[in-house]
């Protein structure tokens, strides 16, 4: 059986069929290996986003660490602490130009316009609350985008149910 090779065009080409543009702003959870083969990996799937949203846009991404770091005595790093988010959050928060914010479990990666605004002050924030990353995506109207992945991956739903309580 011959595997299906998607580029980084393919996933441009379908993204605008689902009405993605440029100067949206989005949170994205993904998985790689539900692509198939993607010719350039993970670099090909961020840079589909990056030119299809343009700087104008923004894309947010989870780089949750989920405390793993903690198991060996370790301490949280910014800068290297690697995510279990996935190798597409994983190589997303690595790029030089993503700012990622300093929550110690569940820090974002952002990219574009509003990447200052969602990532500055999740150190002094509710991880999930109103005045965290994906609670200011969902204050300016941002979507969430599933890239392989179930509706439980979706972490809109957390702020949500916090505006509830």
């Amino acid at each position: 059986m011959m595997k299906t090779t998607v580029t980084k065009n393919d996933i441009i080409k379908k993204l605008r069929e689902l009405g993605l543009k440029a100067e949206d702003n989005i949170v994205v959870h993904s998985s790689l290996s539900s692509f198939g083969y993607v010719k350039g990996g993970a670099d090909a799937v961020i840079d589909a986003l990056m030119e299809l949203l343009t700087p104008d846009g923004t894309i947010l991404m989870p780089s949750f660490n989920h405390g793993e770091v903690y198991d060996d005595g370790g301490i949280f790093d910014v800068k290297a602490t690697p995510t279990v988010s996935g190798k597409i959050a994983d190589t997303f928060w690595r790029r030089p130009s993503v700012l990622r914010s300093m929550n110690p479990t569940h820090p974002f990666a952002a990219w574009g316009k509003k990447a200052g605004r969602y990532t500055a002050n999740h150190y002094s924030v509710d991880s999930f609350g109103e005045d965290s990353p994906i609670g200011l995506l969902w204050q300016d109207g941002g979507s969430c985008l599933l890239l392989g992945v179930g509706y439980s991956a979706n972490t809109f739903h957390h702020i949500r149910a916090a505006r509830r309580l």
